[in-house]
């Protein structure tokens, strides 16, 4: 999707850099619909990307809701038996239970967020990972404690 973007992207660059070229030829009007055609698969790709996105909310929500559904009408047959379940012991787990889908839920919801940037995370990691190409000199004593500071005077950066 993101070559599209960019060849889209460069068709306006090419517009705009050539402006002269484009306006003395009256071309605007296919700079124009070339750009709009350029826009057309990754519009298709957005529109397919969404529907994706809402089908899982709202099955995700779907089940959260069922699952919820469900068991206060399992609460309900437990309280109307008195099979030793008061209502206050019945309420702590429904909201255990309703705090925790609904954290779970949250969490999957995160998901197209942490796909889409994966590949930011992976480059942060390999600049945490990378090893220092400068050779260090092993030799010489190292104090246990350095105490005071650190200045720089007259340094000059270019």
């Amino acid at each position: 999707m993101k070559g599209a973007h960019k060849s889209a992207r460069r068709v306006l660059e090419d517009a705009v850099a050539n402006m002269h070229t484009v306006i003395s030829f009256s071309g605007g009007g296919k700079v124009l619909d070339l750009y709009h055609q350029e826009l057309k698969r990754p519009l298709r790709q957005s529109l397919v990307r969404g529907q994706v996105c809402g089908i899982a909310f709202g099955t995700s929500q779907f089940f959260l809701f069922a699952c919820n559904a469900f068991l206060l009408w399992y609460g309900s047959l437990t309280l109307r038996r008195q099979h030793g379940t008061s209502f206050p012991n019945f309420l702590k787990a429904f909201l255990v239970f309703t705090f925790t889908t609904f954290a779970l839920v949250e969490a999957f919801g995160l998901g197209p967020s942490v796909v889409k940037r994966r590949k930011s995370v992976a480059s942060v990691f390999s600049i945490i990972d990378r090893q220092s190409k400068m050779e260090t000199d092993d030799v010489g004593l190292k104090p246990p404690h350095i105490l005071g500071r650190i200045e720089f005077r007259d340094v000059d950066f270019r």
